[in-house]
This record gives structure tokens, C-alpha cells and sequence, in this order.
């Protein structure tokens, strides 16, 4: 099954590309803007085009596990996908933007680090419930 990985933010949504066959996620592009119409035709352009079959998204827990205003906001988004047909599967985000900073650092990389941190989020989804179907 192929999937995006998605890392929603208020600016910017990374997203990364990964399949139950390889359980590998890779770093794919980030869309800018705070529209949701946008940002959702962007989703589904993308699903069309490169034949994916479901969304890994990552929602935002505090390390107690509790939900803030922005678990609010990304749920609110999975809503709007869910609400056009696309299969969604939620994911722990909790220390990915981390990961992704020390990626970043290692690899020298200037910029936006949302699609580093959504090829995170796909990676850990891979490694505990990626099943190749």
C-alpha cells in the first residue's frame, strides 16, 4: 500500500512518501499557504499522481499526551480530507519535529524541515502498523 505522511502545521504541511512494502518513508515536498481548500486539492493532486492509497497524519500530543489547539486545528483538517473520500490513519507526532531538527543539522540542510519531520511521522507508522497487504 503506497501512503503520504503528512506533518500539518498553520504555514506549511510536510509531506513524505512511503509504502508498506519497503516500510521506507522518504522526504517528499511541502505545500505552503493556510488555505484548507488549497491544501486539500494539493493532498488529492497528490494521491492521484503518485497512486497513493491512504494519509498518515501526524497529530500534535504534548509529552503528557494531551491535546492542544493545534491537535484541534490538525483534526479539523483530517475532517476535511475524510470528508473527500480519503482513507486517513492518525499517528503519535510527538518528538518527529525533533528528529527532524537533528536530521536537518546532520545533513546540513537550510529551510523548512515540515517534510523531514512528516517522513518521520510516516516512518514510525510504518515500523508499528505497516503490514504489507
Amino acid at each position: 500500500m503506497r501512503l503520504l505522511g503528512l506533518d500539518y502545521g498553520d504555514r506549511r504541511i510536510g509531506i513524505a512518501l512511503g509504502d508498506t512494502d519497503s516500510k521506507i518513508a522518504t522526504p517528499w515536498q511541502i505545500v505552503e499557504g493556510v488555505d484548507f481548500d488549497v491544501q486539500v486539492k494539493e493532498i488529492q493532486e497528490i494521491m492521484i499522481r503518485e497512486k497513493a492509497d491512504a494519509v498518515v497524519v501526524g497529530i500534535p500530543y504534548s509529552m503528557s499526551g494531551e491535546e492542544g489547539a493545534q491537535a484541534e486545528k490538525t483534526r479539523q483538517f483530517i475532517d476535511v480530507l475524510r470528508s473527500k473520500g480519503i482513507v486517513i490513519h492518525e499517528a503519535d507526532e510527538r518528538l518527529s519535529s525533533k528528529l527532524a531538527d537533528t536530521l536537518v543539522r546532520d545533513v546540513k540542510r537550510p529551510g523548512p524541515r515540515d517534510d523531514l519531520a512528516a517522513a518521520s511521522i510516516l516512518q514510525m507508522w510504518l515500523e508499528r502498523y505497516g503490514v504489507s497487504s
